[in-house]
């Protein structure tokens, strides 16, 4: 009913305007235009994703279809697909004209209206794309301002690296693991420890032959002093007998060079992650909404500073649903006579503020009663997987965030919620004691 609602909305806000609908593409896009009364005016045309295009072929086609084009209000619709919507939306919308945009997967299902099959051509997309916006299946063009929308290009730079480094990790991961696995069981890929010693060593044998002085002292380095002497004992002595691949001098000069352009490739991305993240969180300082977000214990200032980076602008939002909607975690169910299927979270949303409130609510479920006590009960009441619970808190968590931005405040822990935390954590400590004694009578009855 609300989506309807808005829908007669946006379609009442743009009744008698002339439509321009545009399917982008690479090099053209394909315009249609669509009358107040629902008539195509003459054929579909081109024009190219250059100044000229945008400049002079777009107004001239236009004028040359609309008889009176100085007395008719025109309002672009553009399928929001991929990246290539956004020069000609932001020219049209510098130079003053109204744009919306509209959902590829509105346009996907459309599609069948026309013809009565999936069949795609420029020419029915973009017909379609004005018909949609007639309709009212549409959202305005974002106005953000230029210290949002620079949070926001700095946030998908930060997700970027850090998955480019995740790909780089397990290219060197798969490298050791072939040539020695035992090193893993010691040390894990992602420590400064682990880079110093790959980069001085990479077969078994070059382990035993290590200086012991020198090593040692660039590992406590390295480490602050947790590794030393010890762990190199121990991973020479894994070398004696590792199961990793031999390799020949021609080879493995090959293995040394992967192994050092991930390394490098590794650190580059660190000291880039590191630049980037400090100038997030310094431009996110700025917002009234940080203070309030990392009151959470268990919330970073990164994880603040992205958290407002991927809305733009918190005050948008009215209600936390409208937060969940947009990662794509709200639920959608299907119901068919007698069928009804499981709820499940849609996906239609952004991924990177999907992943953000995940790591968000993994943390404050250890340490904010609010959170801690949704996840205890769940876990108590339904057993099963911990990444399926900590969805199931994300909820709880926004509603939280909502009050706090709304009222302007800082989060204060309630007695009544901290006594409730403490109640569930005895009945869950109480139940895993109970299955791990359950587990264990097992262990001993398949011995015996």
């Amino acid at each position: 009913m609300k989506r309807t609602k808005k829908m007669q909305e946006n379609g009442h806000r743009i009744s008698g305007k002339t439509i321009i609908g545009i399917d982008p593409a690479k090099n053209k896009h394909q315009a249609i235009i669509l009358r107040p009364d629902g008539s195509i005016c003459g054929r579909s045309f081109a024009f190219e994703t250059n100044h000229r295009g945008f400049t002079e072929t777009l107004p001239q086609r236009i004028q040359q279809r609309l008889a009176t084009p100085e007395e008719t209000e025109v309002v672009y619709a553009i399928e929001g697909s991929c990246a290539l919507w956004q020069n000609l939306a932001f020219h049209l919308s510098e130079q003053g004209q109204e744009v919306v945009l509209i959902s590829p997967l509105a346009t996907y299902h459309a599609r069948p209206s026309i013809t009565g099959d999936f069949s795609r051509t420029d020419q029915k997309d973009a017909e379609l794309i004005a018909r949609l916006a007639q309709q009212g299946s549409y959202r305005e063009m974002p106005g953000h301002s230029d210290h949002q929308r620079a949070m926001h290009r700095m946030a998908i730079c930060y997700d970027k690296l850090r998955k480019s480094r995740q790909r780089h990790y397990a290219r060197l991961r798969a490298l050791v693991e072939r040539l020695f696995p035992e090193f893993l069981s010691v040390l894990t890929l992602d420590t400064k420890t682990a880079r110093y010693l790959l980069s001085e060593a990479l077969l078994p044998g070059e382990f035993l032959a290590l200086e012991p002085g020198r090593t040692v002292l660039g590992m406590a380095r390295a480490s602050r002093h947790q590794h030393g002497q010890a762990t190199l004992l121990h991973l020479q002595e894994l070398a004696r007998h590792s199961v990793g691949q031999t390799r020949g001098p021609a080879e493995g000069k090959v293995e040394h060079l992967a192994a050092e352009t991930w390394l490098a490739v590794i650190e580059l991305i660190e000291a880039q992650i590191k630049a980037l993240t400090e100038a997030l969180v310094e431009a996110a300082c700025e917002h009234p909404c940080f203070a309030s977000i990392k009151s959470l214990r268990g919330i970073s200032d990164l994880m603040a500073a992205l958290f407002i980076a991927e809305l733009r602008d918190p005050g948008l939002f009215r209600h936390w649903k409208q937060i969940e909607k947009m990662a794509g975690l709200n639920l959608y169910v299907s119901d068919s006579g007698q069928y009804r299927s499981r709820r499940r979270i849609s996906h239609l949303g952004n991924s990177r503020l999907r992943w953000l409130l995940y790591q968000m609510a993994s943390e404050t479920s250890k340490y904010v009663p609010e959170v801690r006590c949704k996840y205890l009960t769940r876990r108590l009441k339904h057993g099963g997987s911990r990444t399926k619970h900590l969805v199931g808190c994300i909820p709880q968590l926004l509603q939280l965030l909502m009050a706090l931005m709304r009222q302007g405040r800082c989060y204060e822990q309630r007695p009544e919620s901290l006594a409730q935390m403490q109640q569930l954590e005895t009945r869950y400590q109480a139940v895993q004691t109970s299955k791990g004694k359950r587990r264990a009578q097992g262990t001993r009855q398949k011995a015996a």
